[in-house]
């Protein structure tokens, strides 16, 4: 029997981990729901640019390169190769046999998508939208439970409620100018507690921060450069403690776009990142606890 926490098929899990990194391939274990996350990898994933990647519910997708092989990617592989090898790391190396890696492509394959190498950018879509990369609970729209938005005593008829951990991809009719709002702790409800700190990231740079948000606090007014972006990420951070009561308002959160036009986020429609069907079983390595 494999010693605790070993891999009972440390050549196949080095196949799977060697095959996926030769076609550039990035793991994005990504979704949405109230819980079953990897909390730690989230904070310190946080503050990347770009989706990197989640652990949440096991949702498995893969991520095409960005636009030039940064450093940021390039860790981002490295982390989930190590995930991955971790635990074969003191297996004797051995070379897989034919069988195995079939069996390691047919997974990977099903798995992830190879990016074409020098492939265009996916065009933006006509719509706006809210795709939820990750939130604890629901993310909802122009209040909370059937009431308005709620910053200590001052009550918002319009923008986004989430909970920390939180990223939000922004995706826009076309190029914008600013983004706008006012965010704090959402005091809805008889809850004590809660801090979070509000990120906007727009073409790979952290565009602004506000102060780390306490509950009963008056809500703080952000305002970030879009610099002609179509698209950009809303993230809450957990205030550097943890996510107890950090239930987070941007509210009456806009985009400027390029032409002039306002728009305002609480009435984009919300997508769900959710997860890509698979017909591979299930994986072809395991583990003894």
């Amino acid at each position: 029997m494999a010693a605790p926490g070993s891999c009972a098929e440390p050549r196949i899990a080095a196949a799977i981990a060697a095959h996926a990194d030769a076609q550039g391939w990035i793991i994005d274990l990504r979704g949405n729901g109230g819980g079953g996350y990897d909390q730690a990898l989230l904070e310190r994933l946080e503050d990347l640019p770009r989706p990197a990647v989640y652990n949440v519910r096991g949702r498995l997708r893969a991520l095409p390169p960005a636009e030039g092989a940064s450093t940021m990617t390039r860790m981002r592989r490295i982390v989930v190769l190590a995930a991955l090898l971790g635990a074969a790391h003191s297996a004797r190396a051995v070379a897989p046999a034919p069988g195995e890696l079939a069996l390691a492509r047919e997974w990977t394959g099903a798995h992830f998508v190879r990016a074409a190498a020098g492939a265009a950018a996916p065009r933006e879509p006509a719509a706006p939208s809210l795709e939820i990369l990750a939130n604890y609970g629901p993310v909802q729209r122009n209040g909370r439970d059937g009431q308005p938005l709620r910053i200590a005593t001052r009550s918002f008829e319009h923008g986004i409620y989430c909970h920390a951990v939180s990223r939000i991809l922004v995706r826009l009719p076309g190029p914008a100018r600013r983004f706008h709002a006012t965010v704090g702790i959402d005091t809805n409800g008889n809850w004590s507690g809660g801090s979070a700190e509000f990120k906007v990231f727009a073409a790979g740079k952290d565009r602004c921060r506000s102060p780390i948000m306490r509950r009963g606090e008056p809500g703080a007014p952000v305002s970030a450069d879009l610099d002609g972006a179509a698209q950009f990420i809303l993230a809450v951070g957990n205030g550097g403690d943890n996510v107890n009561s950090d239930q987070a308002a941007w509210a009456e959160a806009k985009v400027i776009l390029a032409d002039g036009r306002e728009l305002r986020l609480g009435d984009f429609p919300i997508l769900d990142a959710g997860a890509p069907a698979r017909e591979a079983g299930r994986l072809p390595f395991f583990f003894y606890y």
